[in-house]
């Protein structure tokens, strides 16, 4: 905000506030010789007031002022269309004999305002004070669309802020869940292991596990693949061996017997039974 916005704030809040007072900023007059635009121009809405429209011409610096009041005459049209029109500085830019006669001056000192001088009633042209009014509806309007911008802008950027914390949220807690599920996972891993160390023995998992982790998980997983892969043809094979192993030591038996037998004798084997 500028030092002129700051000093008509300024004045606002101390001099034409509402309720009895809405004052428009930049005011623009059409007029048949050109337009002339105001600081700024406050209506005194209460009927028992009469509706008076003040008209205000603001100078933040000595040499501003001293162009303004080189050129009267720009000031007429403004003149016709309020019914008081005042000077709006701070202290030391302009002297009260410097100000036309038509004018009031209003002086800012610190935090507090000095009336300088008031300002006369004016003989007011109605046609010049129409498009004064229709200038205020304007500026409002300005104002209005300037503040709906604002609070526009104000509330992407809010929700645009709120949508970025959801997002956020939602991707910790989908992350939040896939910690959870490796988490659950370990568990389960760690079960197995409770379970293997039960069935081997501590022993043989803590003297496997000082050869490193990744080997001993390797020939935990290769021998555990061998007893559910091919476990059961292994021992078949053994059973099968096994049956033909008994079988020679029972013919090798028979031979012996026999061979034992004196000829013309019954069989050993009747004899021993």
């Amino acid at each position: 905000m500028g030092a002129a916005n700051d000093i008509l704030d300024h004045l606002q809040a101390r001099r034409f506030a509402p309720p009895e007072w809405a004052m428009a900023r930049e005011v623009t007059i059409r007029g048949r010789a050109g337009d002339r635009r105001l600081d700024a121009v406050a209506v005194n809405v209460w009927d028992s007031r009469g509706h008076t429209l003040v008209g205000f011409e603001e100078k933040a610096s000595r040499a501003d002022w001293l162009r303004e009041r080189s050129n009267p005459e720009k000031a007429d049209l403004a003149m016709a269309s309020v019914d008081r029109f005042y000077l709006v500085a701070s202290a030391g830019v302009a002297n009260e004999d410097e100000v036309p006669a038509s004018w009031g001056f209003l002086e800012l000192r610190g935090s507090r305002w000095y009336t300088r001088r008031a300002a006369p009633q004016l003989v007011r042209d109605p046609t010049a004070r129409v498009r004064l009014l229709v200038g205020v509806l304007k500026a409002l309007r300005r104002a209005d669309e300037a503040l709906l911008a604002e609070a526009r802008q104000e509330g992407y950027e809010a929700g645009y802020k709120a949508g970025r914390s959801a997002a956020a949220l939602v991707d910790r807690s989908g992350q939040e869940a896939v910690l959870r599920e490796q988490v659950e996972s370990l568990r389960k891993s760690a079960a197995a292991l409770r379970a293997y160390e039960e069935t081997l023995g501590a022993e043989i998992l803590k003297r496997w596990a000082t050869e490193g982790t990744e080997p001993h998980a390797r020939r935990v997983g290769r021998i555990v693949r061998f007893l559910l892969g091919s476990g059961r043809s292994v021992a078949e094979q053994w059973a099968s061996s096994f049956e033909r192993v008994a079988s020679g030591a029972q013919e090798l038996r028979q031979l012996v017997l026999e061979a034992a037998e004196p000829p013309g004798v019954g069989s050993v084997e009747g004899r021993v039974q």
